[in-house]
């Protein structure tokens, strides 16, 4: 059980941070959608900075202190608040764009609702598998996320500049068609 604990806890800090990371990027597009959800404007944007900040601070509990009581109730607490929001895209006539992971979240609904189930199970294993974690092995854990989530990163500014690059040779050999007045 310790083991299953110890994967979950790194899985879902790995989800956390890559979360965070995204919706610091571009940190009016969570503020958007907590306003298309019925947030008033002077609420949405500190709103999406809390949860920015719940994510990361959770995702680094759960390296460090996955038995710890606050973080599986961390986890917990931003599973019910996706769900909810989940709930409430749901009461929408329109559907709502998901900021989950930046850009490339879809809509939000039933997914939400769903993931609830298997996130609240992993706080569930951590409650009664996780033990204390020695501070060099969770630097570890975190250092391999950080190259992880950085070769995923790197792997989309190469293919970004790979498109850059062919749209700057179509545009240079258009420009030999174009009459020089």
């Amino acid at each position: 059980m310790a083991l299953l604990a110890q994967i979950a806890g790194i899985a879902m800090a790995t989800v956390l941070f890559r979360a965070a990371l995204e919706k610091v990027r571009k940190p009016g597009q969570l503020a958007a959608t907590i306003r298309s959800l019925g947030a008033p404007i002077p609420v949405a944007l500190p709103a999406a900075l809390i949860v920015t900040l719940a994510e990361f601070i959770v995702g680094v509990a759960l390296l460090f202190r996955p038995e710890n009581s606050l973080a599986q109730l961390g986890v917990v607490g931003l599973a019910a608040v996706f769900a909810l929001a989940g709930i409430l895209a749901l009461r929408r006539e329109e559907p709502i764009v998901c900021s989950c992971f930046g850009t490339e979240g879809g809509y939000l609904g039933v997914r939400q609702l769903l993931l609830f189930v298997p996130w609240a199970g992993a706080a569930m294993v951590l409650r009664y598998g996780a033990h204390e974690v020695p501070p060099e092995v969770a630097a570890a854990f975190l250092a391999a996320i950080a190259v992880g989530l950085a070769t995923v990163r790197g792997n989309d500014i190469l293919k970004a500049l790979n498109e850059a690059r062919g749209d700057r040779r179509s545009a240079e050999e258009m420009y030999e068609w174009l009459p020089s007045y």
